[in-house]
């Protein structure tokens, strides 16, 4: 939480050292060695995205992971490390990691909005998890995907939907209120032409 307030340059370097921790367990779990090559180039790729997006140049970074993900795909499972599965599980590393991070990376950008940008992205999902967790808990009922996820019911994912949704307008009001009030405000007027032109519209009839 401290990097948030600290400013773009502190998120960043945190984005970057979780970058590097996802990439290093993702390429463990595909059953590869981020000491070698091709595993090494997912953190590689991975944080080469950020850097670009850290200087503003968005095209490149996207320009980079893209071209990661074909050269990784395309190079498959190397002879030595026959316990590992395809290069095709690297390369949709490379997006998943590097897409997120240069995401969150882009969130705090923005001197004026950051902060907001990225509280805002917390408190929802702090939300979703927390109201998901309280609901199944004490409705239970169906499960939503027995295969995948034994402890998850139907009732916890719409408690969860209906606390970020709570959560959501709670924050956007408290967090930015004057853009909350004028875009308020100007539904309002938007609404009252739309009434005031169906009803002339009516009596012309």
């Amino acid at each position: 939480m401290l990097c948030i307030w600290l400013g773009a340059e502190a998120w960043a370097a945190l984005m970057a050292a979780a970058v590097a921790l996802l990439a290093w367990e993702w390429v463990r779990l595909c059953g590869f060695s981020t000491r070698r090559l091709p595993g090494l180039a997912v953190p590689i790729l991975a944080l080469a995205a950020g850097t670009l997006a850290v200087e503003a140049a968005w095209g490149w970074a996207l320009a980079v992971l893209a071209a990661g993900f074909a050269a990784l795909w395309a190079f498959g499972r190397p002879a030595e490390e026959p316990r590992a599965r395809s290069g095709a599980w690297l390369a949709f590393g490379v997006v998943y990691i590097g897409l997120a991070g240069i995401a969150l990376i882009h969130l705090r950008g923005d001197g004026a909005a950051g902060r907001g940008n990225v509280l805002f992205l917390f408190l929802v999902v702090w939300a979703s998890d927390i109201g998901a967790y309280l609901a199944g808990r004490r409705f239970g009922g169906p499960k939503l995907a027995p295969a995948i996820s034994p402890n998850k019911t139907w009732s916890g994912a719409a408690g969860g939907l209906l606390s970020a949704m709570l959560v959501g307008l709670l924050a956007a009001a408290t967090i930015a209120p004057r853009g909350w009030s004028s875009a308020g405000c100007c539904w309002s007027r938007r609404s009252w032409r739309c009434w005031r032109s169906s009803a002339t519209c009516s009596r012309a009839g």
